[in-house]
């Protein structure tokens, strides 16, 4: 496994323990489809800010907007 994709599954698991979420390999994959298109700092980041800033469990669309992406929903409102 490369680096990359080590600190992105280190920090899913984080989040997943964070709200007593099981990181189960189907759950771990559909995350990281998701979030393919960020880099590992910004899922860091992204996780960091979901840790201290959610409520909620948030799915991956919510992730992407924590990292200050945008997603396809918020390009088509522009």
């Amino acid at each position: 496994m490369d680096e990359h994709r080590h600190r992105i599954e280190n920090a899913l698991r984080a989040l997943f323990a964070t709200f007593d979420k099981t990181a189960n390999p189907d759950m771990l994959r559909g995350y990281l489809m998701g979030l393919r298109r960020l880099t590992a700092d910004d899922v860091e980041g992204a996780v960091a800010r979901a840790i201290a800033e959610c409520y909620t469990f948030p799915r991956p669309a919510e992730v992407i907007e924590l990292a200050g992406a945008l997603t396809s929903e918020h390009r088509a409102h522009m």
